[in-house]
């Protein structure tokens, strides 16, 4: 299936849309079917749905290895892009665990499953993406011009609370480990060294827009100094920011999408819903409250993803969204 293409159906692009197969770290958080992932994309205009499976946990209660998880998860997730193959793509995920096994599944994904891309998450224990334990999976992602799509996720030493149960990694945890995994990958030189990897990162990047011009204003700290931070940033931290894709789910607030856009254009932003931990119909509300113009918002709803992903393809002039 190397090289297999999508046609899809037309409405927006949903770039960020959680599937939860049978032994996954998603699975059994709550009931999900195909049935009602497409019930909600029909009534909110979704068009297309590139699927997140979660990641594949160190263990697990069905005590299967890492690469025997993600090679049942990543057969769970084509299975339904073969089943809606104008509806649904889908991420790979990876075994980060075991490097040579993690190079397998990127072949095997791609190769014979036809992913559009593949899934991590911001760390792997205490590793952030840019550890050199993973420079062999990321040069080979290069090679192949990659989408890889991170979600965030709690860090090995993340509280667990904030005095309630109910407010947990998500809420602010996530966006912090976005903007801690960017920089790794930068500082790392991570994103020098692999130019065509296609990153997108979630939810507006977290944090990271409020603080690349704080990072950058080092410059003038005594202890660091111009020299210093022409080392660590050789590019300098804003055109490598700007070198990234974002997806907006929960980022769609007008000062949030203005603190993005100041530092990246349009065209590195895509629609995301974060379905099913919310309604599709609530990021498309908060999306069209913002009142782009006609090109923006059919850059951002469906023009981006069809440019970032090669998989995707159109049949014809498109322009419903």
């Amino acid at each position: 299936m190397e090289d297999a293409m999508h046609f899809p159906a037309p409405g927006k692009i949903d770039v960020h849309h959680h599937i939860r197969p049978p032994g996954s770290a998603a699975a059994g958080l709550r009931e999900w079917s195909a049935t009602s992932a497409l019930e909600d994309m029909e009534a909110n205009g979704i068009g297309f749905a590139v699927t997140y499976p979660g990641f594949v946990a160190e263990s697990s209660e069905m005590n299967r290895s890492a690469p025997d998880q993600a090679r049942s998860i990543n057969e769970f997730s084509a299975n339904l892009s073969r089943a809606y193959p104008t509806r649904f793509g889908m991420y790979a995920t990876l075994p980060m665990s075991d490097v040579e096994q993690c190079l397998d599944e990127i072949a095997y994904c791609s190769d014979v499953l036809g992913c559009a891309g593949f899934a991590m998450v911001t760390s792997y224990g205490d590793k952030w993406l840019g550890d050199p334990a993973y420079e062999p999976i990321f040069d080979e992602l290069n090679r192949r011009r990659a989408v890889v799509f991170v979600h965030p996720t709690d860090f090995s030493s993340s509280p667990t609370s904030y005095g309630s149960g109910q407010v947990t990694g998500p809420w602010l945890e996530w966006p912090t480990s976005t903007a801690r995994t960017i920089l790794n990958l930068i500082l790392t030189g991570t994103l020098r060294k692999n130019p065509d990897i296609k990153f997108i990162f979630c939810h507006g990047g977290g944090v990271m827009p409020m603080i690349v011009s704080r990072i950058a204003g080092f410059t003038g700290w005594r202890e660091m100094g111009k020299e210093r931070m022409k080392e660590l940033f050789p590019e300098g931290i804003h055109s490598q920011f700007a070198s990234l894709n974002f997806e907006l789910a929960q980022a769609f607030a007008p000062e949030n999408f203005h603190a993005l856009n100041q530092l990246v254009p349009s065209s590195r932003m895509l629609f995301g819903s974060d379905w099913d931990n919310f309604e599709i119909g609530h990021s498309v509300r908060s999306f069209d409250s913002l009142n782009l113009d006609t090109e923006t918002s059919h850059a951002i709803s469906r023009g981006n993803a069809l440019r970032l992903f090669e998989c995707l393809t159109e049949t014809g002039a498109v322009s419903e969204f």
